[in-house]
C-alpha cells in the first residue's frame, strides 16, 4: 500500500474515534446539579415569597376574625346652664356600650379559616409548580447542552471525513470533486455551533430565571437525561389526586362559602349590645346606675339579596370545583399518555434506531477506505448518523418533560408517595 494510502487508513481510524463526541465547551463557574437548583429556586423565588406572605395575611386575618368588637364609652350631660357647666338640675350619664356578636363570630371565624388552610394549599401548589418549572428548564439546558457536544462531535467527524478525502485526492485515488463535496459539507456542520450556543446560551438563562438569577453563575450541568422510565397504572397516579394541594385548595374554598353561607343566615337575626354605666342628678347627688340591651329591629333589611347571593356563589364554588376535578383528571390522563409514548419512542431509537445508525456509518466508512463505497454514501450515513443522535436526544428530552409533567400532576415521583419532591 502507498503511503498515501496509509496516510488515508489513520485518517479514517481518527474518523471511527470521532464517532464519540468531544466535550461541551466548559462554562465558567461551579457545576449545577438537579438538587442544588431545586434548594437554591426554593430559596430565592418571589412567587415562593409571596405565596408565603399570602399566608401570613389569611393566618393574621383569621386570628383578627375572632377578636371582639372594642367597647363604646358615652358620656352625656343634660340641662346645663348658660355657660356649660353643671347646675343643680343636670343629669350626667357615662356608659360602655358593648355590641355582642353571639350569632356571627363563629361562621366568620369558620370563613377565615378556611381562608387560611386554602392560602396553605396555595403556597404547597407555589411550591410544586416551582420544582416542576426547575426540573423543566434544567431538562432543557442540560439537553442544550449535550447538543453543543453533538454539534463538536459532527464537527470534528465532518473535518476529518475532509482531511481523509484530501489525503485520497493526494494519492490519485479520487477525483478532487469529492473533497469539494466534503469541505462544503464541513463548512455545513460548523455553522449549526452558533445555533447550538446560542440555544444553551438562552436555556441557562432560562434555568438562571428560576434561581433568582439575572445571568447564571453556574457552569456546566451536572446531569444526564434519562434514555428509559418506569410508568405506573393511570388509575394508581389518579389515586393520588385526593391528596394534591390543588384539592385541600378546591375543598377550602368550598368550605369558606358555606361558612360565608351561614353567616349571611345568621345576619338575618339582630344581635344585641349591652349598655352600663352611672348616672348623676344635680351637682352633689349619690352615682346611681344605669344599664341597657339594644337590638336591631329587621323591619326593611333581612339580608335576602345577601343570602341569595351567598348560595349561588356556594353552588358556584360546587360547580367550579366538579370542572376542575374533571380536568385535572383528564389532564392527568393526557399527560400519562404522552409519558408512555414518550417512553416507547426513546426505547426504540436509543435501543434500535441509534446503534444501526452507528453500525452503518462505520461499515461504509470502512468500505470507502477499501474502495467499496463512494463519498456520497459516506456524507449520507454521517448525516444519518447526526440525525440519528439528534433524536435520540430530542425523545429523551419528551421522555423528561413528560415525565415532570405526570410527576407535577401526580404530586411525586413516580415510583415515590404524593407530595415528594
Amino acid at each position: 500500500m502507498s503511503n498515501p494510502m496509509i496516510r488515508a487508513a489513520m485518517a479514517w481510524l481518527a474518523v471511527l474515534a470521532s464517532v464519540v463526541p468531544a466535550p461541551a465547551e466548559v462554562v465558567d463557574g461551579a457545576e449545577l446539579t438537579l438538587a442544588e437548583a431545586r434548594e437554591r429556586a426554593l430559596a430565592s423565588s418571589p412567587a415562593l415569597a409571596a405565596a408565603g406572605a399570602g399566608v401570613v395575611v389569611a393566618e393574621s386575618e383569621q386570628r383578627q376574625a375572632g377578636a371582639w368588637p372594642n367597647p363604646e364609652l358615652e358620656a352625656e350631660a343634660e340641662e346645663l346652664d348658660g355657660f356649660l357647666s353643671r347646675s343643680a338640675g343636670s343629669e350626667t350619664t357615662l356608659a360602655l356600650r358593648q355590641p355582642l356578636p353571639v350569632l356571627s363570630r363563629r361562621p366568620r371565624q369558620d370563613a377565615a379559616r378556611w381562608s387560611s388552610e386554602g392560602a396553605r394549599a396555595g403556597l404547597d401548589v407555589t411550591r410544586l409548580d416551582l420544582l416542576a418549572e426547575v426540573e423543566r428548564r434544567f431538562a432543557t439546558a442540560l439537553a442544550a447542552q449535550e447538543r453543543l457536544t453533538l454539534a463538536e462531535g459532527s464537527v470534528a467527524t465532518a473535518r476529518e471525513v475532509a482531511a481523509t478525502v484530501r489525503a485520497l485526492v493526494e494519492a490519485g485515488e479520487v477525483s478532487p470533486i469529492e473533497l469539494s463535496r466534503a469541505e462544503a459539507e464541513a463548512a455545513i456542520v460548523a455553522t449549526e455551533l452558533s445555533s447550538c450556543r446560542l440555544g444553551l446560551e438562552t436555556a441557562r438563562l432560562g434555568l438562571a430565571e428560576t434561581l433568582g438569577e439575572s445571568a447564571p453563575s453556574f457552569g456546566v450541568l451536572n446531569g444526564t437525561l434519562a434514555g428509559e422510565a418506569s410508568v405506573p397504572a393511570l388509575d394508581s397516579l389518579q389515586g393520588r389526586l385526593a391528596a394534591m394541594p390543588e384539592q385541600r385548595r378546591l375543598e377550602s374554598e368550598e368550605g369558606r362559602l358555606g361558612a360565608e353561607l351561614v353567616l349571611a343566615l345568621r345576619e338575618r337575626w339582630p344581635e344585641p349590645a349591652v349598655r352600663v354605666g352611672t348616672f348623676f342628678r344635680g351637682v352633689d347627688a349619690e352615682p346611681a346606675y344605669v344599664a341597657g340591651i339594644s337590638l336591631q329591629l329587621p323591619l326593611w333589611d333581612r339580608r335576602q339579596g345577601a343570602i341569595a347571593a351567598a348560595r349561588a356563589r356556594q353552588e358556584i364554588g360546587r360547580q367550579l370545583r366538579r370542572a376542575e376535578e374533571l380536568r385535572r383528571g383528564a389532564t392527568l390522563a393526557s399527560a400519562h399518555a404522552a409519558l408512555v409514548q414518550a417512553r416507547d419512542e426513546t426505547a426504540q431509537v436509543v435501543r434500535e434506531v441509534l446503534p444501526r445508525a452507528e453500525e452503518v456509518f462505520t461499515a461504509i466508512a470502512e468500505g470507502y477506505r477499501r474502495g467499496k463505497f463512494g463519498l456520497l454514501e459516506v456524507l449520507e450515513a454521517r448525516r444519518s448518523l447526526a440525525s440519528a443522535r439528534q433524536r435520540a436526544l430530542d425523545a429523551r428530552l419528551r421522555l423528561a418533560l413528560a415525565r415532570v409533567e405526570v410527576e407535577r400532576l401526580s404530586g411525586g415521583a413516580l415510583d415515590g408517595p404524593p407530595g415528594g419532591a
